[in-house]
């Protein structure tokens, strides 16, 4: 089973720290006092409606952006900021929060507080959702999740005015919100990228045309190759984390990976992936890198085809200017091709 991540605000651990997906509109206000002493991590201001079991968390943050209006760029620090609704309920001892309005997504799983009383320090389970409509708690293999996470432990802690995020790793240590932060899985070759790999070859033998296939960010979220091989029937002559030998359809194949690192951010999420894939027929080599983080150095015109943008607009509706929100470089689209290249029909 491979769950997504459930985060509820803040980049104050990479995706990592929160109630909802990263994709809602996040950030952090790192902070040092918190309501028990020094505290590290991030306060948000907290609407908390306990008779309604609703809250309403908000704030802003400031932020490095990279702007782009009428063909000029610039590098500036703009203000964000969170919104972000919730319904609560308690099953037993166990805090889930989820939406009402939308309650066929999945909720958030917290324990260690008071039943019945929000108003305390919660844990949040990673490897564990809430389904509103069924009312049930689903958790995954723990070792499985915690061998594609960032390995931390995720506090919250509610007041009636705020809420204060914090984070330690497994050993309890606490874990500053603006230091980066290392991926911990490693299995690369168990890997969804690794699939999909393995899948270009299966497409190219069908003569099946692929697009999308070329996001060597999957290389960080574990899957079950062996299991995948043995139903397309791929023979795996050898593998550990980092190089895998297989045999589909009489011709071998070898990949190897050289170089793979994720690393997390305040406000983003940087990934880097070297590899090489060959056959009899030759060889592919893959040098890839993506980074969420925005810099001045980045943010130029000559910049521009290799970043995303998103368009920004007031209240009205007014289109205000374009943002970038990743760069990416690389020849991931290449290598792709490269591995068709390399099948032999």
């Amino acid at each position: 089973m491979k769950f997504k991540s459930f985060l509820m605000m803040g980049m104050l651990i990479p995706c990592a720290m929160a109630i909802v997906a990263c994709g809602d509109d996040s950030g952090s206000n790192p902070s040092v006092n918190g309501s028990n002493g020094n505290f590290v991590g991030a306060k948000y201001s907290l609407i908390l409606d306990e008779a309604n079991q609703h809250f309403l968390i908000h704030g802003n943050y400031d932020i490095g952006a990279c702007i782009r209006n009428e063909g000029k760029y610039e590098f500036a620090m703009v203000v964000d900021s969170t919104h972000i609704e919730r319904d609560y309920a308690f099953i037993g001892d166990t805090l889930v929060t989820f939406r009402k309005k939308y309650m066929e997504d999945y909720g958030q799983v917290f324990v260690g507080g008071t039943n019945g009383q929000i108003k305390n320090k919660w844990k949040a389970l990673n490897e564990c959702v809430y389904i509103p409509e069924s009312n049930s708690i689903k958790c995954a293999d723990a070792n499985k999740i915690a061998s594609g996470t960032w390995q931390i432990n995720t506090y919250y802690e509610f007041t009636q005015d705020a809420v204060f995020i914090s984070g330690t790793d497994l050993s309890g240590n606490v874990i500053d919100p603006k230091a980066p932060l290392k991926y911990e899985f490693d299995d690369f070759t168990n890997s969804y990228y690794m699939e999909t790999n393995m899948y270009v070859i299966i497409a190219k033998h069908e003569g099946t045309a692929l697009g999308g296939f070329d996001y060597p960010e999957e290389l960080f979220y574990a899957a079950d190759v062996e299991g995948y091989a043995r139903s397309m029937d791929i023979v795996i002559n050898s593998r550990d984390k980092n190089h895998i030998s297989f045999t589909y359809k009489g011709q071998t194949f070898e990949m190897t990976f050289t170089k793979a690192l994720k690393t997390g951010y305040e406000h983003g999420i940087r990934v880097e992936v070297s590899a090489t894939f060959q056959s009899d027929n030759g060889s592919c080599a893959l040098d890839y890198m993506s980074d969420e983080n925005m810099t001045s150095d980045v943010c130029k015109a000559e910049n521009a085809d290799f970043m995303k943008f998103n368009s920004e607009y007031d209240g009205d509706g007014n289109f205000l200017f374009d943002r970038a929100t990743e760069y990416r470089i690389g020849n991931s689209s290449e290598f792709k091709a490269c591995i068709e290249s390399l099948v032999r029909l």
